[in-house]
């Protein structure tokens, strides 16, 4: 596949930076069949432009506003304060940069948008791939992908086009080939049964400091196994030193890993993690990394959901829950078993191989 490809897609401190990660990893894997990617991006506090330019591709930033605008009206998309601005606005200013940069295709990563914005801002000489994780609204998409496990074909009946090739489930997830390359030798580590090294990631930017109260938990729990922790934040995250300071107070030795390119290596080496239930539970899935899942925003409810029903982790629940701390506790009882152990890795490995990026690479390839 070769031409251009223009993303519309946003990181900040209230949206995080998923969506820009798994843009990047699509990018990537555009680039490495000749194609070239614009991120067109809006200015928003942790919005990572720097970082997708350290990854080889062009960024066009659009104005940040001066001030917060009201989204009013019952027909705007739920997360349309997100967007910054009224879509309309966004769609203008966009479509001046799909003119300009003429892409073969308009990948749209936002749940601040819906078929409106595609209408206005992309020209017919462009096809529309909708990255989406809700099934809340309706897209002008040609292709349109939703990675989450639990999502059926039918949630999107009447939000797309009836020509619409809809990528629905794990085996779509948007992954770096690093995690597929580890994939084989990591699970058969997991079958030793062996923990030591326990893994805190929640999310790029973990606004609220959930990894605070993890410390602590963890320290008032004194596990006898637990030799060493790794927490990974994200470089925009607002809590780095805090959390620093607290490590460097806890009882067992822990690194404090900011904006990593390698989390295939970081996962491949822990046994167990506490994580959030965004974009990255796809990875752990794919590592067979056994997970308590803290659920850190509505929208993530529903993976957090399918992956405890399908084996693959233990859901905590939200931080703000008044048993969660006994959720948590009881759920390193659950795993003192090693065959409860190995149960949770392989159920979370059967749900994602790792290989999805070349999946829809395939499909928007057959679809020029």
């Amino acid at each position: 596949m070769t031409g251009r490809v223009l993303f519309r897609t946003d990181a900040s401190l209230e949206i995080g930076t998923g969506h820009i990660m798994r843009c990047l990893t699509l990018a990537d894997g555009l680039a490495g069949q000749g194609s070239e990617s614009l991120f067109l991006c809006r200015e928003h506090p942790g919005h990572l432009a720097d970082l997708i330019v350290s990854r080889g591709h062009k960024v066009k930033c659009l104005r940040r506003p001066l001030e917060p605008i009201e989204m009013l009206g019952a027909q705007v998309p739920p997360h349309a304060a997100w967007l910054g601005v009224p879509w309309l606005k966004d769609a203008s200013e966009s479509a001046r940069y799909i003119a300009e940069y003429s892409p073969s295709w308009v990948v749209v990563d936002h749940y601040g948008l819906d078929h409106r914005w595609q209408d206005v801002a992309v020209t017919k000489s462009s096809k529309i791939l909708v990255i989406d994780d809700l099934a809340d609204r309706q897209h002008s998409a040609d292709l349109l992908l939703d990675q989450n496990l639990g999502r059926q074909k039918g949630d999107y009946d009447h939000l797309v086009p009836s020509g619409c090739c809809r990528l629905i489930g794990p085996d779509y997830a948007l992954l770096r080939p690093q995690f597929a390359a580890s994939r084989e030798q990591t699970l058969e580590r997991r079958e030793a049964a062996q923990i030591s090294h326990i893994m805190i990631s929640l999310g790029g930017v973990d606004r609220d400091n959930v990894t605070m109260r993890i410390l602590d938990m963890l320290a008032r729990l004194e596990i006898k196994w637990l030799e060493r922790i790794t927490v990974v934040l994200g470089a925009s995250a607002p809590w780095v030193e805090p959390v620093q300071a607290r490590a460097r107070r806890m009882p067992v030795s822990t690194q404090v890993v900011v904006g990593s390119s390698d989390m295939s290596s970081i996962m491949s080496g822990a046994d167990l993690c506490i994580g959030g239930a965004g974009t990255t539970s796809w990875e752990r899935c794919c590592l067979g990394l056994p997970t308590f899942i803290v659920t850190l925003a509505d929208n993530q409810q529903s993976a957090a959901t399918a992956l405890q029903e399908a084996g693959a982790a233990i859901s905590l629940g939200r931080p703000e829950m008044d048993d969660f701390e006994l959720r948590f506790s009881g759920a390193f009882r659950a795993l003192v078993s090693p065959d409860a152990y190995r149960s949770l890795a392989r159920k979370a490995a059967a749900v994602c191989d790792g290989e999805g990026t070349s999946r829809v690479l395939k499909h928007m390839q057959e679809q020029e």
